[in-house]
């Protein structure tokens, strides 16, 4: 994982935009991790809006 962004919503979940497995990662304050993306879609920027959507600039 090569992580290129970073953000925090509000409900304290932590995102991460990863350039090499063109994947988001979510982890909890629980500590799970949910990993979400397409191939070829190489996320280097990630927001998180006060509603909770999570936005990536490729």
């Amino acid at each position: 994982m090569q992580p290129r962004g970073i953000a925090v919503g509000t409900a304290g979940n932590v995102y991460t935009a990863n350039t090499d497995s063109d994947t988001v990662s979510k982890i909890t304050p629980a500590g799970a991790s949910t990993i979400f993306g397409t191939t070829g879609n190489t996320p280097v920027a990630i927001a998180i809006d006060v509603n909770g959507n999570v936005y990536t600039a490729n």
